[in-house]
Formats: structure tokens, sequence, C-alpha cells
């Protein structure tokens, strides 16, 4: 975990955001996959995506996919989900990804992220089980197709460092499990996580 007043000192555009709510749901999520996380998020610098300067995360929660501002003190009226992101709902952890930045890696998240604003909350369930840890150790379970028609939270993570070439695309963003991003098995291009 890291506080807030660090994360904001330290996080860069691109790193990944982790969560974890005081909801039934949520500690059933990390009682299922064994990580401490529920939620992940990529975290923005809207400065650095021409976006209102200031602390932003890109987010699919069941309201669909948007990007949320990450002030201090000023959590959205959104789902639980959500407001797991501020230290009085839950816990927050970071995990810096480690690329050298371009402008043209930051157009790329910004592209994808208007590309992908609205985009609804993954309706197939089994997709989403399928990119547990538990279910992709196993590879006839694992998903082998991309599908960006709806996004639960980790793919929505996996498919924005993608779109911004910080993350390898050899494999669909709905395939990589929770466990990877939390515990840095990411086919990070030019760096590490």
């Amino acid at each position: 975990m890291i506080s807030y007043v660090d994360l904001l000192a330290t996080a860069e555009t691109g790193d990944l955001i982790f969560a974890t709510g005081t909801s039934f749901f949520t500690k059933l999520i990390c009682e299922f996959t064994g990580i401490n996380w529920s939620h992940a998020a990529v975290y923005v610098k809207g400065e650095d995506l021409g976006w209102e300067p200031g602390p932003w995360v890109w987010e699919s929660t069941g309201t669909g996919a948007r990007a949320v501002r990450f002030d201090h003190g000023y959590p959205p009226k959104v789902d639980s989900a959500a407001k797991s992101f501020f230290p009085h709902a839950g816990r927050i952890g970071w995990r810096a990804v480690s690329v050298e930045r371009t402008q043209e890696m930051f157009d790329r998240l910004r592209d994808h992220c208007s590309e992908h604003v609205g985009m609804p909350y993954e309706e197939n369930k089994l997709e989403m089980f399928r990119a547990t840890g538990w279910a992709s150790s196993l590879p006839r379970l694992a998903n082998e197709h991309p599908d960006l028609s709806s996004l639960f939270c980790w793919e929505g993570a996996v498919a924005a460092l993608q779109a911004m070439g910080a993350l390898a695309s050899t494999r669909p963003p709905n395939s990589f499990s929770n466990q990877e991003l939390t515990q840095g098995r990411l086919p990070i291009i030019n760096g590490a996580v």
C-alpha cells in the first residue's frame, strides 16, 4: 500500500492503481482470486493527455469505462468499486510501469480512452472467470480472443496499457489475470513493472 500523498508525488501516466473496497462482492473477489485487490485502473496525469490537469484514473466499473478525477477529498458519486480508490473507503495500491513514456504513447492512450469511454461493464461472467488466476492457468479455459465490446476492470487496464504501447499485445486483454497485474508478471515493453 502507498499513501495518497506519496502516490501523487510518484505515479506516472500508465501506472497501475489497485483498490479494495469494503463490500461483500469485493471481499468475495479477493477470496476467490487469492489477492488483496478487487479493482484495477490506469493512472493518468491529465496534462499528459491534454485533459484538465491533475490526477485521473481510467477505469471500467458497473457504470462503464470512464476517466475519473483522483483528487483527495473529491470522491465522485459513483458505485462502491470506484469509491474504493479513496483511503476512507478501503485500501489503494500502486504498481509502477517502468517504461520510457513518449508523447506518442500519451496520444495513443488518449485516443483509446476517447474510443472506449462509456463502454459497458463486462456482461460475460464466463469471460471474467476465465481471466482469474485459477482459470487462466489452465490453457483450455483461458480467453483466446479479444472482446472489447464490454470491459471488466482488469481487462480495461490491460487494453489501455496495450493501446499506449507499454504492454505487449501478444495476448488479448481479457486473458490476463489479476495476479499477473498485481504480482508483476507482465510483458512490459522496454521496462518492467
